[in-house]
């Protein structure tokens, strides 16, 4: 029925498409099909990252009524994903979380984590009704990465905030672009370093909630050319297994092959095994899932997915890394 419905919305929305030939379709919210929606409520940031999707500094905060209005007519529970640049630089973030959740929808939100560094931020935004947060460590808890990834010494920051977010309960998902020969020793590294944080917080993946009913999700990408970008050799996904694979002390077949989806269900199968795998490991805290993407192929990465929306700039939904790739000059 889902299929069914993303096939019929389809074929009564707009159809467009630029001289790269990205296809583009665009939905009235009360036509969403998107699972999760991505709404970009600042373009500023606090970091100056050299792999940036959204690098585009000159655009207002996006106007929060206009936002919830948009919410409001979204026909079903969605996620809602509050990024940036990032999202912690609004004063108000707070407010918009319980907003997202008076209006019936799941917020998340993507960070830096380097405001989620103090504790008090990060119960305030839990008590807002926050409840998942996804945070960028491309460095584990190496400044030397840090610097040459993010153009900053960030390692202590990042580490006191994932310990920060597991005192708080949050759901928790680590992103990691891998760049070769600068940062692959960091795959091993995060996976003990979020041991290491849940250690220091108290909790466990076996028996500590949240975390024993839905799974911490580590995920390692490779560099995509879309916004701000690093030039020069980037994994494909079959390299980028083998580089998990060495650095876990795994065989390639286990990475290569995506487990069955249990304690996963907002996973689905429209995603192309191609593009992503997903495998489980093993750490002194209990079980991390990890996914593996390449961003490397062609301009988009994920292309064609409807799982993921975004509120455009006239306040429709379009799929989201299509319509970042279209507007990387401006919103």
């Amino acid at each position: 029925m889902w299929h069914m419905n993303v096939a019929l919305a389809h074929a009564r929305v707009d159809q467009l498409s630029n001289r790269e030939g990205i296809n583009h379709f665009v939905l009235e919210p009360e036509q969403n099909t998107f699972r999760s929606v991505v709404a970009d409520i600042t373009h500023r940031c606090n970091m100056t990252c050299a792999n940036c999707y959204l690098p585009n500094r000159n655009i207002p905060d996006m106007d929060v009524e206009k936002l919830y209005d948009v919410l409001a007519r979204l026909p079903f529970r969605t996620y809602v994903r509050l990024i940036g640049a990032e999202p912690t630089m609004r004063d108000d973030l707070p407010d918009i979380i319980r907003n997202v959740v008076r209006l019936g929808h799941k917020p998340s939100i993507n960070t830096n984590g380097l405001k989620l560094a103090h504790l008090d931020y990060c119960q305030e935004l839990k008590d807002a009704g926050l409840s998942m947060v996804s945070i960028s460590m491309n460095g584990a808890d190496d400044d030397d990465v840090y610097r040459i990834v993010d153009n900053g010494k960030y390692a202590t920051l990042k580490t006191r905030a994932l310990t920060n977010m597991f005192k708080t309960g949050f759901l928790i998902n680590t992103g990691t672009v891998v760049v070769p020969d600068i940062n692959e020793h960091c795959i091993l590294r995060q996976m003990e370093t979020i041991a290491e944080a849940a250690s220091e917080a108290g909790v466990d993946f076996i028996s500590s909630r949240p975390w024993n009913r839905v799974k911490i999700i580590a995920r390692f990408k490779s560099v995509g050319a879309i916004g701000r970008h690093m030039s020069g050799r980037h994994y494909s996904l079959p390299e980028l297994i083998d580089v998990m694979a060495g650095q876990l002390d795994l065989t390639p077949e286990l990475v290569g092959n995506r487990p069955a989806q249990s304690g996963l269900n907002y996973i689905r199968e429209s995603q192309a095994s191609h593009f992503t795998n997903y495998f489980p490991y093993q750490t002194g805290q209990g079980e991390i899932m990890i996914q593996v993407m390449d961003w490397s192929r062609g301009l988009i990465p994920d292309a064609g997915s409807v799982n993921r929306g975004r509120i455009t700039k006239d306040w429709k939904i379009a799929p989201f890394f299509e319509d970042v790739k279209l507007n990387e000059t401006g919103y």
